[in-house]
């Protein structure tokens, strides 16, 4: 596919657009009375080329705008000719501009057009000297902007908006389909395709999606910062696969060391530095009951002593963990806790909506700290949890902490900031370096 589409931007490369010269000007000139009057007339304007202003009256046509001498005898002054024939142009036609975009002096040409589905389609040429306006693709938008058929094959067929699990087809006839993962159809509209991409018109509003062609074959969304890949069917895909996220950890084994995983600062963030941890999680009940699954679970962090650095005034020791799913990817939101708390503090209450289907989540915690023989801390956060019995996408994440200061101080805010967020789109986090344990396996 990536060949066949190289050998059509080749070709359409080649193509240009312009109003060179006067000769090709449909002039449809007519004798005798003034031809002002027999109502070919669309609008009227000034050109300015070379500093010299030329009043006109502008006729619209399906494949060409003609503009002639504002005078009683019909005389061609000038035309530009469209990528594509626009049909019902006369009365879809909106408004004309003879501004002067590029700033040389001379009349630039903007043509709007306002179709009867509530699209727009604008055209743009340039002044280029020497009796020649210049076709702008890239300035110009809308259904009629680019003879969309030579690019329109290559973009044909079903796209996967990579991490969100909804799908993208694009038809042969120039249509599109914004689909969910049980084929439902979201929104709709009108595909103009080009050398550089394709940009999707919506249906029902003047909202544009301009996806971009990249080499690599995918189609890039540079407003919202995602990813299409071409695919041969709708798959649903959890939020954990989308994010190549593995599952590293078992539940009963390790312990497993987690780089920087713990940090430690005085006031102020004096002396803020990060330090490798070992975490274990372990089950102490799995069980079903009134088709409720409650799992109660274990989960400590060894900081040994070597890693506690020394200071000479109070400070702080940090360490996150959290509860994700792992086919949404949502946060299981709970407010940090650093000191000793009961499991009465720490109560939460979530709903994960995954394939048409709502699972309620329901948690409590205590945390505890301790001093080992050994010199080093213990850490341990025991979870009771109750999810529904069909339910199976619990995970525990031990997590490391950020490079400095400032991020740790950012992310105290995130339970306030992002609730419920997907794990994917938690800029302040690094899931890549996660600990994960399945704790449903």
């Amino acid at each position: 596919m990536k060949r066949a589409f190289s050998l059509l931007l080749a070709l359409a490369l080649l193509l240009t657009l312009a109003a060179c010269g006067r000769e090709e000007a449909p002039t449809e000139e007519l004798p005798g009375e003034d031809w002002r009057t027999t109502g070919m007339v669309n609008d009227r304007g000034t050109i300015v080329q070379d500093g010299v202003e030329t009043p006109v009256c502008v006729c619209i046509g399906s494949e060409w705008t003609t503009f002639y001498y504002d005078e009683a005898e019909q005389i061609c002054f000038d035309s530009v000719t469209y990528p594509v024939e626009i049909p019902n142009a006369a009365s879809d036609y909106w408004s004309i501009s003879f501004d002067d975009v590029t700033g040389d002096g001379s009349s630039d040409i903007r043509l709007e057009f306002r179709q009867e589905d509530g699209t727009e389609t604008v055209l743009v040429w340039y002044w280029e000297g020497e009796d020649c306006f210049q076709f702008q693709p890239d300035a110009s938008y809308g259904p009629y902007a680019s003879d969309s058929t030579q690019y329109l094959a290559a973009y044909v067929g079903l796209w996967e908006y990579v991490g969100q699990n909804f799908w993208i087809r694009i038809h042969e006839d120039g249509t599109w389909d914004i689909l969910n993962s049980e084929e439902t159809v979201l929104e709709s509209g009108i595909a103009t395709a080009g050398a550089a991409g394709v940009e999707l018109g919506y249906e029902d509003s003047d909202d544009r999606l301009v996806l971009e062609y990249s080499p690599s074959g995918e189609l890039l969304d540079p407003a919202n910062g995602g990813v299409l890949r071409q695919v041969s069917a709708i798959v649903l895909r959890s939020a954990f696969e989308n994010g190549d996220l593995m599952i590293n950890c078992d539940v009963g084994g390790g312990p497993y060391e987690l780089e920087d995983g713990v940090c430690f600062y005085a006031e102020g963030g004096d002396g803020y530095q990060t330090v490798p941890c070992l975490w274990q999680v372990t089950k102490q009940d799995d069980n079903v009951h009134d088709s409720l699954r409650e799992i109660a679970f274990d989960a400590v962090c060894y900081i040994p002593a070597e890693s506690i650095p020394y200071f000479e005034q109070d400070f702080q020791t940090v360490l996150s963990s959290e509860l994700y799913d792992y086919y949404t990817g949502m946060w299981l939101t709970a407010s940090s806790a650093y000191d000793d708390t009961e499991r009465g503090e720490n109560h939460y209450l979530h709903t994960v909506s995954w394939n048409g289907t709502d699972y309620e989540i329901e948690f409590f915690y205590s945390t505890q700290w301790e001093d080992t023989a050994d010199g080093g801390r213990l850490f341990t956060k025991s979870y009771i949890v109750y999810v529904p019995e069909d339910y199976d996408g619990l995970i525990f994440a031990a997590e490391p902490q950020p490079a400095t200061y400032d991020e740790t101080d950012a992310r105290l805010d995130l339970d306030r900031i992002c609730p419920e967020a997907s794990i994917l789109a938690i800029d302040l986090i690094d899931p890549e370096h996660f600990l994960f344990f399945d704790l449903c396996a």
